[in-house]
């Protein structure tokens, strides 16, 4: 396996294990130059991969590499590498955990029950008491054509 695809191994595990996942500016630059850029998000991510069991898988893909694996940058064809190894390896990942605090996470599956919503509430209650976003709340209130109590006033 070519080092750049290993690298882009390693940014896959920690852009899972980082909340939110990394940037696509960061992915871009781990990319372009991946040792450059490790130390940081290895060290954002560092207590999720411990916590999700990543650190194993960590561990294999860091192994694999050689010293001369780092380079001050990849040219476009290595690049290319880094993310067939990005997406490769993506794919075998179990889902990433927690999103945005009070918001489901994209593709969970997870069906809100809009009918029996009490739409007095503040988008801000509704939402924690739905486990959404505050602006899903809003899109909602919308759809079904009520008022917020801010705009009552």
């Amino acid at each position: 396996m070519a080092a750049a695809e290993i690298w882009g191994r390693i940014y896959a595990v920690i852009d899972n294990a980082t909340p939110g996942g990394l940037t696509a500016v960061s992915i871009n630059n781990a990319a372009q130059a991946p040792g450059l850029h490790f130390a940081e998000h290895h060290n954002r991510a560092f207590r999720r991969m411990v916590k999700t069991g990543l650190l194993g898988r960590m561990t294999e893909l860091m192994n694999m590499l050689e010293p001369d694996h780092i380079k001050d940058s990849y040219a476009l064809i290595e690049q290319g590498n880094f993310f067939r190894g990005f997406y490769a390896e993506r794919s075998k990942l179990p889902p990433r955990q927690g999103g945005a605090p009070g918001r489901p996470q994209k593709g969970s599956g997870q069906e809100v029950a809009w009918s029996d919503v009490n739409w007095t509430l503040s988008n801000a209650e509704i939402a924690r008491a739905k486990g959404v976003s505050p602006q899903a709340v809003a899109a909602q209130r919308k759809r079904w054509g009520t008022i917020s109590p801010n705009e009552r006033r």
